[in-house]
């Protein structure tokens, strides 16, 4: 295995893609479903075309060829809704149901801290949907399962690990509408806005809704915001991984419209002691504190079908530079890639864009007095690319 950064381009040859498997499903099937027919007499189209599409999205994961939801997908749903009100609330539940199976597979090396504070909390954003491959290190390194493994091997036990795929599928391709409010059918976002903060509102939204469903049992949970005083603020690093990367861009982008003050604000918490005893400080409650606590940015072997796989906007890094001379803490950019992507002679613009935010980066790290990193680093470089080295590299990236 090759980990050494390889810039000759000879070591870059781009074979035929594989083409995306078939969607399963009766799309030749009669457009009346006798499962939900009496259910129309109780819902509005939309709710029921709602349950519709959770119901897929549950038997799809139940390995029951579409047909029935499993007892064990039931009990996580069961999990994550408490009332028909959030049942409905399609889109939010499918999202978090998908790290809430994350956080109960890994409870006790998660949640397991003995009263002591988490080091980090490592955010994984998945990418499009892979499966029937044939490929056994394909279907691995796709399990979101196995990625948190993998995650949580490489920052330390002590990390809470959050995997995230998208709560909407169009056939393969992930759409993170929630966080890139800008995206096509397809997932290709059109722009990087930070207006409204979308990507860090939903992330904290979604931490939280998931970590106090885990926690129900009694566990003292403090959340981090701009006013609480606490005796260690976990820090964030967030991981992109393929289609993942977009949401990478648009924190970039929130993080540098987010207001200088607050990060001195948070730099200022002193200790505050409770009655009992001393509070689990988790997760960031607040966009502002999410954002703030981002120490490390990873995108991992990321690329579209169009352009936008990376940020190269000059405005967002100089404002990211001058919000860290003025006090915010380090930001390390860590930036991976295979001859998967950054050698598609048919995808040329993946490896012109990295190069520019590469640029950028290095560009800005003397003016932000040496806060602002940037690494860059080149997997396979003696391989000729394929897709199974697209997701090796998760397995195989230096996070050091």
């Amino acid at each position: 295995m090759n980990l050494v950064k390889n810039r000759d381009d000879e070591t870059c040859r781009r074979t035929e893609e594989r083409k995306n498997p078939g969607e399963n499903g009766n799309l030749n099937s009669s457009s009346v479903d006798h499962r939900f027919t009496s259910a129309s007499r109780a819902f509005t189209q939309k709710k029921l075309d709602d349950l519709k599409s959770l119901f897929v999205s549950l038997a799809s994961k139940s390995h029951s060829n579409d047909q029935y939801v499993s007892y064990p997908v039931f009990q996580v749903l069961t999990i994550c809704v408490s009332d028909l009100e959030s049942f409905l609330d399609i889109k939010s539940c499918i999202c978090y149901m998908k790290i809430v199976i994350k956080i109960l597979a890994f409870r006790s090396k998660i949640l397991n801290f003995d009263q002591q504070v988490p080091s980090a909390n490592a955010i994984f954003f998945h990418g499009d949907k892979v499966q029937d491959t044939g490929n056994h290190v394909i279907e691995r390194l796709y399990d979101l399962q196995k990625v948190a493994e993998i995650i949580v091997s490489k920052f330390g036990n002590s990390v809470n690990a959050w995997v995230v795929e998208a709560s909407v599928f169009n056939g393969p391709f992930a759409i993170y509408k929630d966080f890139v409010p800008s995206v096509n059918h397809m997932g290709a976002p059109k722009s990087y806005s930070p207006v409204g903060f979308p990507a860090s509102s939903s992330i904290v939204s979604l931490l939280s809704s998931c970590l106090h469903e885990v926690l129900k049992e009694g566990t003292d949970v403090c959340l981090i915001d701009q006013i609480a005083s606490v005796h260690h603020c976990p820090k964030t690093i967030v991981l992109g991984f393929s289609k993942g990367g977009v949401v990478m861009n648009q924190l970039m982008s929130e993080i540098s419209s987010l207001d200088t003050n607050f990060a001195k604000t948070s730099s200022a918490m002193v200790e505050e002691s409770t009655s009992q005893h001393e509070k689990i400080q988790i997760i960031p409650a607040s966009k502002e504190s999410f954002l703030n606590s981002i120490s490390e940015v990873h995108y991992i072997d990321v690329g579209l079908n169009s352009s936008g796989a990376y940020i190269t906007d000059h405005n967002v890094v100089q404002r990211i530079s001058q919000r860290l001379a003025r006090g915010a803490d380090s930001l390390r950019i860590v930036i991976h890639g295979t001859p998967r992507q950054w050698c598609d002679e048919l995808r040329g613009w993946i490896r012109k864009e990295k190069d520019e935010l590469v640029r950028l980066l290095k560009a800005e790290t003397e003016n932000s007095g040496g806060k602002l990193q940037v690494c860059e680093r080149f997997y396979f470089s003696d391989r000729l690319a394929d897709l199974q080295m697209h997701f090796e590299i998760i397995d195989a990236m230096d996070v050091s």
